[in-house]
């Protein structure tokens, strides 16, 4: 299989899996009315995004299961059987009795789905990039963000195929297999197509089996590697869940505006994001990482207050400009981030390094991001606490990212975080 071949199936891998892992948040208001009822609606909401940061926390479990059998099994062990799992769960999702129908046993099977769907989907985000830096001497930055362009792809699908499935309804008037359809639909999909893309994915030269642990590898010799990856991998998915996933949840719940249109202004705000990956992705291998992704977090400080209030204006315009302008900034930041941090590791323990510092980063930030947010604006009701939430997290990047030491010649200028033991 040649490398064009292979992102190409890395890509269509990753849409699948996260098509069908954000269509939780997309349909948070419609999975709080029938698994969490209640007189307040903010109340459903808000264990809605409780349960999609518990579907977080196991991340790291998963990724240190996946890093370990990526590193010492192979790449293609673990990409192959995280995907046939996650496949399983989704489709699962969609067939669980509500409330009405279960009690209590609906929200639990919900738990122990969605975690399921978390402990899958950490070996996804990273596993294409790996490969990318592993097989190819140029261009890194630019194929790398193919994977942030893709989930992105799977995002904006995920967005748009319910913003159809509801245009007209409210969700007490929404046929319930309206939203489960893309569920049960998604997770044949991605389980079929996703095992034939991968079950023929070459080994690579570094995926023999090892004597020595990834994980104590990992621990001696990258220990601050992990702690930098951690911390821009965290504002990464802080932006990406608040931007692309809160957001379509807020302005239903906040600005009265109908889920058919919020879920429009989402659609839109992906699409810009993924084009800007790909351009930002492109500039990393000409003006370094380290550059492009400073510049990405410093306009997001920048803009996220006036383009808040763009959005706080209710009107179809502010709403677009708003959410389109904080996208940009996302999407210009994710490019880059997937060879900056798989740059950062020795190919020993990369796939273990990688996908348990990013995990790390979105679980505890990324992941807990909507369900901190919305505890805040129903304790204090101050809505500035959304930009004020992408400001803390973007400026511990920005110290991350000054901390970068030039490894390679200008021509190549390839940063890393942390020099790898060779």
């Amino acid at each position: 299989m040649s490398l064009k071949k292979f992102i190409l199936g890395s890509a269509l891998g990753n849409y699948l899996e996260f098509f069908d892992f954000t269509l939780y948040g997309f349909c948070a208001p419609l999975i709080a009315h029938y698994f969490f009822p209640s007189n307040d609606p903010k109340t459903g909401i808000l264990m809605v995004w409780g349960i999609f940061a518990i579907s977080f926390a196991i991340r790291p479990i998963g990724a240190l299961f996946w890093g370990y059998v990526g590193d010492h099994y192979g790449r293609r062990t673990a990409l192959t059987n995280s995907i046939v799992l996650m496949a399983t769960t989704t489709m699962l999702c969609g067939l669980i009795p509500t409330y009405s129908y279960w009690g209590m046993g609906a929200p639990v099977t919900l738990i122990a789905l969605r975690m399921l769907q978390g402990f899958s989907v950490s070996a996804e985000y990273n596993g294409g990039s790996i490969y990318v830096i592993e097989n190819s001497a140029k261009n890194c930055g630019f194929l790398c963000s193919f994977t942030s362009f893709s989930c992105g792809l799977g995002i904006l699908s995920g967005s748009f195929v319910m913003m159809l499935l509801t245009k007209g309804y409210t969700a007490d008037t929404l046929p319930q297999w309206h939203w489960r359809l893309p569920f049960v639909a998604g997770g044949l999909l991605i389980g079929v197509t996703g095992y034939f893309l991968r079950r023929n994915m070459p080994t690579n030269i570094s995926e023999n089996k090892m004597a020595q642990n990834p994980l104590k590898l990992l621990l001696k010799n990258d220990k601050l590697a992990l702690l930098r990856c951690f911390c821009v991998s965290g504002y990464n998915g802080v932006s990406a869940y608040v931007i692309y996933t809160y957001f379509s949840s807020y302005l239903q719940t906040h600005l009265s505006i109908p889920i058919h249109e919020a879920l429009k202004y989402s659609s839109i705000a992906t699409g810009i994001s993924i084009i800007t990956a790909l351009i930002s992705g492109h500039l990393s291998d000409r003006f370094g990482r380290k550059n492009t992704l400073l510049f990405a977090a410093f306009a997001m400080i920048l803009l996220v207050m006036p383009m808040f209030t763009l959005i706080q204006t209710g009107e179809p315009l502010g709403i677009m400009l708003g959410l389109g302008g904080l996208a940009m900034c996302s999407g210009a930041f994710g490019g880059p981030m997937n060879a900056a941090v798989a740059e950062m590791f020795s190919t020993q323990n990369r796939y273990t390094g990688t996908t348990l510092g990013y995990n790390l980063g979105v679980t505890l930030a990324g992941g807990s991001a909507p369900f901190m947010i919305s505890v805040i604006l129903n304790k204090f009701a101050n809505p500035w606490v959304v930009p004020v939430y992408l400001i803390f997290f973007a400026s511990l990047a920005v110290m991350t990212l000054l901390t970068f030491i030039k490894k390679t010649s200008r021509t190549a200028e390839i940063y890393r975080l942390f020099p790898a033991s060779e």
